[in-house]
């Protein structure tokens, strides 16, 4: 396999204005809340896609403890990788949105089967209301392709 071929995709973001929004209309969303996607001006809600009722989360695993030796200094290494919940086989073949953390751990499954966006919560994109709550965002990122117009 050429290294070309081993690397992962960059997620690349998509302003709403340029997204073609069939691919978010058959999306599940696996937050914990309804998205909002706003105009680039962060005015008008332009999109909204209702929480699927299931939610994918990030579960930590206890790590595994041994100890490695270095010039005569033992040291204690913790070994253990989170895993996660709510993204299950039975899920409907269509697109993913997640949070951008489970996202960027679930395509790293190479078994992953499943389109994964997530909103954009950086201060361009980001919506917030007058107490710093998110309430959107204008912008989403696709994790595992180019399937989006730019």
């Amino acid at each position: 396999m050429t290294a070309a071929a081993q690397t992962k995709p960059t997620p690349k973001r998509a302003a709403v204005d340029r997204l073609e929004m069939k691919d978010l209309t058959t999306a599940i969303n696996l937050m914990p809340h309804d998205l909002h996607i706003y105009d680039s001006k962060k005015e008008t809600v332009v999109f909204t896609t209702k929480r699927s009722g299931k939610v994918a989360r990030l579960i930590d695993v206890p790590p595994r403890e041994c100890i490695v030796e270095v010039d005569g200094v033992s040291i204690t290494v913790r070994l253990g990788a989170p895993t996660f919940s709510g993204v299950t086989p039975e899920l409907p073949d269509a697109p993913i949105i997640v949070s951008d953390l489970v996202a960027r751990y679930v395509i790293d499954q190479d078994t992953f089967p499943h389109a994964v966006w997530s909103p954009d919560t950086n201060p361009r994109s980001v919506v917030r209301d007058e107490e710093g709550g998110i309430k959107g965002t204008t912008c989403m990122v696709f994790h595992n392709g180019t399937n989006f117009v730019t």
